[in-house]
């Protein structure tokens, strides 16, 4: 029944159309900025962008100090 989050990807509505606009895994469009989330041992960890791909970069360079140990920022 549960989906594999990491195979679906969200999509966002465009105004004015029917065209959709598919985000990457952990980013999810929030007012009109993008937000990328997650959690590693119980602390979770977030970051915005003015488009998906900043959200997901900053995300991406998120999980990769955190994975060497560095904890960057406080939790949330």
């Amino acid at each position: 029944m549960g989906t594999n989050q990491q195979q679906v990807a969200s999509t966002v509505s465009t105004t004015g159309g029917s065209r959709q606009q598919y985000l990457p895994p952990g980013v999810r469009q929030k007012g009109n900025r993008f937000e990328g989330r997650f959690k590693v041992g119980g602390k979770q960890y977030a970051v915005t962008g003015a488009t998906p791909e900043q959200a997901y970069q900053a995300l991406q360079q998120l999980k990769e100090q955190v994975t060497r140990g560095v904890d960057p920022l406080p939790p949330r």
